[in-house]
């Protein structure tokens, strides 16, 4: 369940960054300064980018490594059943 969590915030982390290049290219808020160095724009983009990436890979870590914990709280194997029959029994 992190997993998912964390690589669903990486992903609208990546949006907003794709939704910031649109905005670059449509001059949507020019008050922003789309693709001016220093400017909000610019490290909005920056921002969601990485910090997209870092939630990806922490969702990645989080889903394929061995858990310690797991093996500790697994169940004991079942015994199995016996086979013997008490006297009388058919």
């Amino acid at each position: 369940m992190k997993a998912r969590i964390l690589g669903l915030a990486g992903g609208i982390c990546w949006l907003v960054a794709v939704l910031t290049h649109v905005a670059e290219r449509l001059h949507f808020l020019p008050g922003m300064g789309w693709g001016r160095p220093n400017s909000p724009g610019h490290y909005l983009d920056l921002v969601s980018g990485v910090v997209g990436a870092l939630l990806v890979l922490a969702a990645l870590l989080v889903r394929y490594l061995p858990n310690r914990n797991r093996r500790r709280l697994a169940p004991e194997p079942r015994r199995a059943a016996c086979a013997f029959r008490r006297s009388g029994e058919q």
